[in-house]
């Protein structure tokens, strides 16, 4: 977590992480992830369907035909915190 918050991605690539760490169970991992996800919040384009699209993948799983590379829906836990940034993507135009 500690890599993570210290600056060395851009906030676009530490986006997923974060929502995910934010969900996690243990306090000390979780509290400064979502401490971070809300400075993260201001930069993140949430109109940008490439920003976007991973939030949907791991939301409702990727439905692929090749077994191999079907992927199903994260758990409650990751969606509840997953739906409080769906909510805020818009569609240009």
């Amino acid at each position: 977590m500690r890599l993570i918050c210290a600056g060395l991605f851009k906030d676009v690539e530490s986006f997923i992480l974060l929502v995910l760490a934010s969900s996690d169970t243990r306090f000390s991992v979780a509290t400064p992830a979502i401490a971070e996800l809300s400075k993260v919040c201001t930069a993140i384009d949430f109109a940008d369907p490439q920003m976007t699209a991973p939030l949907y993948t791991l939301f409702c799983g990727n439905n692929s035909q090749d077994a191999e590379r079907k992927t199903a829906p994260c758990c409650a836990r990751v969606r509840q915190k997953l739906l409080q940034y769906l909510i805020k993507c818009r569609g240009k135009g």
